[in-house]
């Protein structure tokens, strides 16, 4: 009964929902919102400017200046004895090297020199006119030109490397050394950081730059290594510069090298043109010269922050550079700057050499005259000498000196003449 009167109900129910809704709208759809897929971000690699120094012609005149003005005063060669009248040629020349002096003529090593020349020829100048009284005075010349040139060649040498450190080019009496390398060929296996490499030649450090150390996760360091792996990846033949001036391994026994491209690119400079590296651990701080040395420092700039990121410990050692002993162009380098340092360290003792050899000459002519002065002539005996003096007292000397330049006695009316001591 009950099933009857339920199912009786739900059908009314049904019947007034559809008389409701006959002739309306259908109900929407339900609304379904598609979410459209997003792109995936390309993040485009960093592109690392690959490139190398080169040496500008105004460096090279500059070098080059400097090395022949060396190679003059190296040449340059103080008297060791005193020549009569030369005063004014030393002086000369020496004024014409003061005023080619590369720093030009209001550089103090310029205005020394000057100032010898003056007082060398002030001091030749006594010497020639001779007597005690101007030998005093062109001692005083000589020591204020030997004061001139004191510690003088340490300047010109402080001058000379600098010259060197600023134009990338090496002095030599050959004139210049710049970018020659020996260079080995070899494949780069993997970066352990940015300045070492190992390669098939072995492990190498890149010469002259310095990055943070990858290990202490620095970002500078990791962006370093990265850039140097992009520059030249696992696999990339490479040229190993090995240039004459730098040793060739460090004390942790690794190859000191350039990394090059096969186009010619520096891999080390490039990270400095890149601001991934600073330029060190070269002649500025006590190690090796290198011959990119200036590019280097012109392109580097400081990059990372010490306090975070760990550096190399530069542990300077101030000195001339060390090179192997069959490097030519070292021994070309050590003779243009022995020959300048002899030329100057050498002049007091020449000067010296002048004043004793002026006074020497001096005494041997006053001895020379008054060994004249003590000897009486010899009279002629020839026949025709007898008839030219005949006309003369007997005996009396004669008019006809025969050379002699002593002192005389003349006979009334001065016609005759005796040799006598010199009182």
């Amino acid at each position: 009964m009950w099933k009857w009167i339920v199912g009786g109900f739900v059908l009314l129910i049904v019947m007034v929902s559809c008389a409701n809704n006959a002739g309306g709208e259908p109900e929407p759809a339900p609304t379904v919102t598609v979410t459209a897929t997003p792109e995936p971000v390309v993040v485009e690699p960093t592109v690392m400017a690959a490139t190398a120094p080169e040496p500008t012609s105004s460096d090279r005149t500059r070098a080059l200046k400097f090395a022949n003005w060396l190679e003059a005063l190296g040449n340059f060669d103080f008297p060791q004895a005193y020549v009569e009248d030369y005063g004014d040629d030393l002086e000369d020349s020496l004024t014409a090297l003061a005023e080619s002096y590369p720093g030009g003529t209001g550089d103090p090593v310029a205005q020394r020199l000057s100032q010898v020349a003056e007082d060398v020829g002030d001091g030749y100048d006594r010497l020639d006119w001779g007597g005690d009284r101007y030998a005093a005075q062109a001692d005083e010349f000589f020591d204020s030109a030997a004061a001139e040139l004191e510690g003088l060649y340490d300047v010109v040498r402080a001058d000379a490397l600098a010259t060197e450190g600023q134009t990338g080019f090496r002095l030599t009496d050959n004139g210049l050394v710049d970018h020659t390398l020996g260079e080995a060929s070899a494949t780069i296996i993997r970066w352990i950081d940015g300045d070492t490499v190992l390669t098939s030649e072995g492990r190498v450090r890149l010469i002259g730059v310095d990055t943070p150390e990858l290990s202490d996760k620095c970002s500078i360091a990791i962006e370093a290594t990265e850039g140097a792996e992009s520059l030249a990846p696992a696999g990339t033949s490479v040229v190993l510069g090995n240039p004459a001036s730098v040793d060739d391994t460090d004390k942790y026994d690794r190859l000191l090298r350039y990394v090059l491209l096969p186009d010619g690119e520096d891999v080390g400079y490039s990270l400095l043109v890149n601001n991934l590296a600073e330029p060190r651990y070269d002649s500025t701080d006590g190690y090796d010269w290198h011959p990119r040395e200036k590019a280097y420092h012109d392109a580097g700039a400081y990059v990372g922050d010490k306090a975070l990121c760990g550096w190399e410990a530069a542990a300077a050692t101030a000195g001339l550079v060390a090179v192997p002993d069959d490097d030519d162009d070292h021994h070309h380098r050590v003779a243009l700057f022995l020959a300048a340092k002899r030329t100057i360290t050498d002049a007091p003792d020449r000067f010296g050499k002048i004043r004793q050899s002026a006074k020497d000459q001096e005494e041997a002519a006053e001895a020379a005259r008054r060994a004249r002065a003590s000897t009486p002539s010899t009279p002629k005996s020839s026949g025709s000498t007898s008839r030219s003096s005949s006309s003369s007292s007997s005996g009396s000397g004669s008019s006809y000196d025969g050379g002699y330049t002593g002192c005389r006695a003349y006979a009334p009316g001065g016609k005759t003449w005796k040799p006598i001591p010199c009182p």
